[in-house]
């Protein structure tokens, strides 16, 4: 997988190669940045392997995501001036997309793409069930909500995270 993503690197956008890298390491967790790092060293040379390079570096620097759709709802967040949340934490044997610790608030993107069988409907309420039971505040918002939707969006964040500091 290393490999191949220098390989297409010399033939893809850099939007493209972007969400490429991001599916690799994240979604499918197919590779890691340390084996991109290698192939990286021993293709220095070769055609795309400085863009390649330059966005494995821009990942160390940045907040990983999984989707386009999460990327967004982080920069709703930024741009509205709320507090930073973590992205992709394991909690209670979950990994969720989005963590405010301290508030103990945590937030979903639910994409179509991956929330669509019977087996992913009862995945998110286990996954649910077990946050609440660690005392966690579980919300979740759509890709088309991100999309479309941002205003209401972020209410729902700030309010969210208001009622946690309530408490």
């Amino acid at each position: 997988p290393a490999r191949t993503l220098l390989d297409r690197a010399a033939t893809l956008t850099v939007h493209e190669l972007t969400r490429e890298l991001d599916e690799a390491l994240v979604v499918l967790r197919i590779v890691r940045p340390g084996e991109v790092a290698d192939v990286l060293t021993r293709g220095a040379c070769r055609s795309g392997a400085g863009i390649l390079r330059k966005l494995l570096e821009r990942r160390r620097q940045q907040t990983v995501t999984q989707s386009e759709a999460e990327r967004v709802f982080l920069a709703l967040v930024r741009e509205a001036g709320l507090p930073e949340p973590e992205a992709q934490v394991r909690i209670a044997g979950f990994t969720v997309d989005f963590l405010w610790r301290e508030e103990r608030v945590i937030f979903e993107i639910d994409g179509y793409r991956f929330h669509t069988s019977r087996s992913a409907f009862d995945r998110d309420r286990r996954k649910d069930l077990a946050l609440k039971q660690a005392r966690y505040d579980p919300n979740r918002v759509s890709r088309d909500q991100v999309k479309f939707e941002p205003l209401t969006v972020v209410v729902h964040v700030a309010g969210a995270l208001a009622r946690a500091a309530g408490k």
